[in-house]
């Protein structure tokens, strides 16, 4: 794995100070959001998926529209990235 550099650290940590916090639904989303994709991107590949699900997960849970579609998209392109081409068709279909 590799080492992770100190911006995508700290934006990880930032996202992960931040929820300890009281936040909108869609503010939660939008953290677990960057959680996820900082996870994925460094190999944590389980870890990174279940913070990405949360997310998705969240802006259901906030009936806005728009923040579905944008996290759902950043879910499959991350899924795309770094998964393989067939889980992310699934995500989208």
């Amino acid at each position: 794995m590799a080492e992770m550099p100190s911006a995508d650290r700290r934006a990880r940590d930032g996202a992960e100070r931040l929820l300890k916090e009281r936040l909108s639904t869609s503010d939660k989303a939008w953290c677990w959001d960057i959680i996820g994709r900082v996870n994925l991107s460094f190999g944590q590949t389980d870890t990174g998926l279940r913070d990405m699900t949360r997310a998705v997960q969240l802006a259901n849970d906030s009936a806005d529209a728009r923040l579905q579609a944008r996290l759902t998209c950043s879910f499959a392109e991350g899924l795309l990235h770094w998964v393989g081409i067939e889980p992310a068709a699934l995500q989208v279909s």
